[in-house]
Parts: structure tokens; sequence; C-alpha cells
């Protein structure tokens, strides 16, 4: 039976309390618990197994995932998923379970370029979108986020979501493209999904779990990013509900 979330928290892991109260507002009147593994549980304890409804990758730093997991757990993260489970990448998460990330290929400074090994998409996760976005080459500060739009590829209803350095996808064979990001010049895949043997694989660049009231809790007057951060803050309260019934929608293929 499975009746339990899971959400990796190690080292390179950011934003897992905001995720893990998201889930949990979700799933708790379906009786669906939400906890979180390190990467020795992955290793040494047999958590993802059939009772795990969904495994999700947070946002964070993709290498901290690579160096601590290694391949005997990334091997066991793909075995979970080819078992019928679904792994979940958000940000970091999505440049780690694709076939090849490109970070910032641009920037001397920043740039990577990286096959991880997971390889459970086959796509490959080109970021930042700051031109597209014009903010900043990613930092750790507001001045390098942004809310942006995005458009159901079926529906074509627009939602609203944060973005914080995460990819957009080249989509190869058999890849899903559920949502896009609605620029003005063109139209990027933000959201994929593929089948992987029983299970199944959503990638997102953005951060449908983040809200401005969670935002806010970290905002301080005497940053330097400050009122950009109020404005960012202040169009996700604006447009919760737009986010809302996008988390909802990425929720529905967790069919517990």
């Amino acid at each position: 039976m499975k009746n339990k979330i899971l959400i990796y928290d190690d080292i390179g892991a950011s934003g897992v309390m905001v995720l893990k109260k998201a889930l949990q507002e979700e799933f708790s009147s379906r009786k669906i618990a939400v906890e979180t593994v390190s990467a020795e549980d992955i290793l040494t304890k047999n958590v993802l197994n059939s009772s795990v409804a969904a495994f999700f990758m947070p946002g964070g730093v993709a290498d901290e995932y690579h160096l601590k997991l290694g391949k005997s757990g990334k091997d066991l993260i793909r075995s979970y998923v080819e078992s019928g489970g679904i792994y979940y990448g958000i940000c970091a998460g999505a440049y780690f379970a694709s076939k090849k990330a490109v970070f910032e290929p641009k920037n001397h400074k920043l740039r990577k370029i990286n096959d991880y090994g997971l390889n459970l998409i086959d796509a490959v996760a080109v970021g930042t979108l700051q031109k597209e976005l014009n903010i900043k080459p990613y930092e750790a500060t507001a001045n390098a986020t942004a809310v942006v739009p995005l458009q159901d590829a079926q529906t074509n209803v627009v939602y609203t979501s944060y973005y914080h350095g995460g990819p957009w996808f080249v989509c190869k064979k058999n890849v899903v493209i559920l949502m896009y990001y609605n620029l003005p010049a063109k139209k990027l895949p933000a959201v994929i999904a593929k089948k992987v043997s029983k299970g199944l694989v959503i990638v997102s660049g953005v951060h449908y779990e983040t809200t401005g009231s969670a935002l806010s809790k970290c905002l301080l007057p005497d940053r330097t990013d400050y009122r950009t951060a109020q404005k960012v803050i202040s169009e996700l309260n604006r447009t919760e509900y737009l986010r809302r019934l996008l988390f909802h929608k990425m929720m529905y293929y967790t069919r517990v």
C-alpha cells in the first residue's frame, strides 16, 4: 500500500520545509504521510520501497546530490521509479534527473555542464532564463528571481509560479511537455514528464511549491535586494490562487 511521500533532505537541498508543508496540505486528508530522507537513508535503509507514492528531489544544488548519493544512490532511485514509483524533480532536482545539465553556459564564473548519471528523462536541462526574464544571472538573492506565467500545453490555461535558477528543456523522444514558460518572444518547455518502465518522472524548472508568505518570512529590511524581493512576494501573493491550481494539477499524477 502506498501511504507516504518522501522528500530528499541532505547537503545541497533547500526549501524542504516549504515543500513539505505544501505536500502535507495537499495529502493530509488522504492520510498520506510526508517525510524527509537523507542520502544515508536511501543508501542503507531501503526507504524507496513500494509504500512510497512519490519521491521529491527539491531545489538546491544538483552537484551536491551527485556527490552525496553516488552511483549506488542513483541506482536505487532509478530502480524505485522503474518499479512503479514517481520522481518529482524541482529546479536542481530537474537538472539532476536530466540526461544533461547545462547551467549558465555563457557565464564563465557560473558555467557548469554535467551528466549526473541519473538519466531519468531524455532531455537537456538548460538554465538559467536570466535574459528571457530580464533578471540577474544565478545568485542567492531576489535579483535572480521572478514570478513567471506557465501555459498548460493541453488546455492553454495560464498559471503562475516562482522562478529561481531553474532550467527549460530540450526534449528528446517519448517526453511529454506539460507546461511552457509563457514568454513574450517564445514558449519554452518548463515542466515535462516521461514514463520510465512502470513509473513516471516529472521535472520542473519552477518552484510551484513556493508561496509569497514563505518568502516573506526570510525577508529582512537591511537586505540589498529588499525592494526586488518585495515586488516578487507581492506578485506571488496576488496570484496565489493560480499557484495553488498549478500545484494541485502537478499532484494529480500522484494517485493514492
